[in-house]
């Protein structure tokens, strides 16, 4: 998230623009509050009731919680805010509420019955985070009117939960922005965060402006649903709807499906509409989002399966921000040109559009004076706000980039990769995720570059589908708008990994078809070295330039792997057609591994063609002596990432869990920016410094 933090905006200025509702109108704020009885107490615990009391009182239409001790369990995601504002007719239940909360083993006082809630961020309006300390403030206010992230531990910690609390309240509701607080101490900060970047105010010294966080808490008590951040276009569903949705998921025969759409006591059903080509719009019932994994900032896909209101048939429909940049097209083009190329395996298309509400945009995006930029959305569609805002703020390296509210439909639901039912099935679904890459690129000038196990998916036929084309590009097309390398890091080819910037190509997105197969058949196929391949060294390895560039290399490990055996145990897969079949791979691309130093050093460059390829796996499909080898996975080992789901950028739909949510100390780092290209991976898998595997040479 390094350089999406704009700042410091002047308070009032962030109260107006924001937040434009006149305090004056409702009155004087009620007699005796007094904040030093917030920043004067010995520690942090004794902080949350004071605030509390004064938060309750001046945000009449909301109740603040303390969340501190009670981790949302409805979602996983097993993180605790300290204090949590809910709307007082959604306020979550208390299991097993005591007559007082302790809150710690820490001199902090016991809390009184009621005043605490479990967290919850599907209900969730504003999260509040307190410190005891001025120095655990997350950023720090320059002298030349600039501000930088505060690098210290507790800065950094501060920040950290921040952004994960703020990464969660977007995923798990509808939302295009939302507003926090933080208090380090005597000082203040207010943050708006969107889907381009976050929104900073300068600190505020309590001791002197109480007034301005007291302003902050009685604006956003009268802010409408829009105001807040929440989507107007997706609204609450009505009774009859949530009993047609309900109705109709018993229906469905894929188990894995069916149970993606949640507990409706838990996910709220709301109507989502998108347009059609003739303006009309057409309408879908959505509940729980296969993934909620995704990031602050990018384009933080969520799909949902869905249920059409008109035709009463499931959808899978796709809602994400994607980049707003001139060159870069919306998905529904490429998906237009490959069914006019007659691509086979590819998901069968509905619609899709920008997201366009009926609300007028400035009600609900505030008062500031936009910046005016060049657009590709259509009139009206719902935009990020951080970008327009950049040149008011002393940044000469801002990543923030333009970013528009987009939606989806598909008219087939799919099973994700690791449904396949034996390695024989695997095969067939790889090779025909193979032959769309193929037909892309021979039939339309097109490149996929996003293999991964989230886009290689499984038709309800039992065929394969090549998904997810919005970071295709034409063959053609010789600049990366997306930044110096595109798709999912964990299956990018060896080549865009170690050479960042050079130019894609169809072998890149055939040896990326590799790594999707051995990762998935590693976890699932059965093998003789179960629990001992080093799977985060060979898909996760990264280590920053030492040019002083932002860039990072990677693909270490894939290169060892493909020049010493040993480094993947010389596995041995049950099956041996599939065994061959993996060997003879990875020698085909080994050699183009040596081809490629080769061309590095003048030499012509022998291409592997895709025909190649699928001949290998319709050859292997012809063998005698598969057998029946799908396994529980044999690679979970502890909640280490690398073994586990690849990443956490949602755009690939495979993702990472992060281990470290929940935690109040020490959090990752691994959730934030979940951008385009590069940014977009890079930004969300684990961090190594180089990270070597044992006994191996960099």
């Amino acid at each position: 998230m390094e350089q999406y933090y704009l700042g410091p905006m002047d308070p009032t200025e962030f109260l107006s623009s924001f937040m434009p509702i006149n305090s004056q109108d409702f009155g004087k704020p009620p007699d005796g509050i007094d904040f030093s009885e917030v920043y004067k107490q010995p520690n942090e615990q004794s902080m949350y009731g004071p605030f509390a009391t004064i938060t309750n009182s001046l945000c009449t239409n909301y109740v603040a919680k303390f969340t501190r001790d009670r981790a949302d369990h409805e979602t996983s995601v097993r993180l605790k805010p300290d204090i949590t504002l809910f709307p007082k007719n959604n306020v979550p239940d208390l299991p097993e509420d005591p007559d007082t909360t302790l809150l710690s083993k820490d001199d902090g006082p016991e809390l009184p019955a009621g005043s605490s809630a479990e967290a919850s961020f599907i209900r969730m309006e504003l999260f509040v985070e307190l410190k005891h300390d001025t120095q655990s403030d997350p950023f720090c206010d320059l002298p030349d009117g600039g501000m930088q992230e505060r690098c210290s531990i507790n800065g950094n910690e501060t920040r950290d939960q921040c952004l994960l609390y703020a990464t969660n309240q977007l995923a798990y509701q509808h939302r295009l922005f939302a507003f926090s607080l933080v208090i380090c101490g005597k000082k203040a900060r207010f943050i708006r965060w969107d889907r381009e970047g976050v929104v900073v105010s300068a600190g505020i010294d309590c001791s002197q402006r109480p007034d301005l966080v007291i302003d902050f808490l009685r604006r956003f008590n009268q802010l409408t649903p829009e105001q807040r951040g929440l989507d107007p276009t997706a609204v609450p569903a009505t009774p009859e709807q949530i009993k047609m949705f309900e109705a109709a998921a018993t229906e469905i025969s894929v188990e894995s499906l069916k149970s993606s759409i949640g507990d409706r006591n838990i996910y709220p059903r709301h109507q989502i509409g998108v347009h059609n080509p003739d303006n009309t719009v057409s309408y879908y019932i959505v509940g729980k989002a296969l993934d909620y994994n995704l990031g602050i900032v990018g384009r933080c896909t969520r799909g949902h399966v869905a249920l059409d209101l008109s035709t009463k048939e499931w959808v899978f429909l796709k809602d994400m921000w994607r980049p707003d940049v001139p060159g870069i097209e919306p998905e529904h083009v490429w998906y237009e040109k490959l069914f006019k190329a007659k691509v086979p395996y590819l998901v069968k298309f509905k619609h899709a559009s920008d997201v366009v509400p009926t609300t007028p945009i400035d009600h609900y995006y505030g008062t500031v004076a936009l910046t005016p930029t060049e657009t590709t959305s259509v009139q009206g569609a719902q935009r990020g706000l951080t970008h327009r805002l950049a040149c008011l703020f002393v940044s000469l390296d801002t990543k923030v980039r333009g970013r528009v509210h987009y939606r989806l439909v598909q008219a087939e639901l799919c099973r994700p990769l690791s449904d396949f039912s034996n390695s024989k099935h695997l095969v067939l679904v790889m090779s025909h995720s193979l032959k769309a890459c193929s037909a892309a690129f021979s039939d339309a000038d097109l490149f996929h570059r996003d293999a991964s196990p989230g886009n290689v998916m499984i038709g309800l036929d039992d065929e394969g589908r090549l998904n997810d084309w919005d970071l295709c590009r034409g063959v053609d097309i010789c600049e990366n708008l997306e930044g110096p390398r595109t798709g999912t890091w964990q299956f990018m080819s060896t080549k865009l990994l170690t050479n960042p910037g050079s130019r894609h190509a169809i072998t890149d997105d055939l040896e990326s078809h590799f790594f999707v197969l051995m990762w998935t058949a590693l976890h699932w196929v059965r093998h003789d070295q179960p629990g001992r391949i080093p799977m985060e060294y060979i898909f996760d390895q990264q280590c920053p330039l030492l040019d002083g560039s932002e860039i990072t290399m990677g693909g270490a490990g894939k290169l060892h792997m493909y020049r010493n055996k040993n480094i993947i145990c010389d596995v041995k897969f049950a099956c041996k057609p599939f065994n061959e079949l993996f060997w003879d791979l990875w020698v085909l691309f080994r050699n183009l591994d040596k081809s490629q130093s080769a061309e590095q050093n003048g030499q012509l460059e022998p291409l592997v063609s895709p025909q190649e390829v699928i001949d290998l796996f319709e050859a292997a499909l012809e063998k005698p002596g598969w057998i029946e080898d799908k396994v529980a996975d044999q690679l979970v080992t502890g909640g280490k990432n690398g073994s586990g789901m690849p990443h956490s950028g949602v755009d690939s739909g495979a993702k990472r869990v992060n281990p470290n949510q929940g935690k109040k100390r020490g959090i990752s780092k691994s959730l934030g920016a979940d951008h385009d290209g590069a940014d977009r991976e890079q930004g969300s898998v684990k961090r190594q410094k180089g990270a070597q595997h044992p006994n191996l040479e960099a």
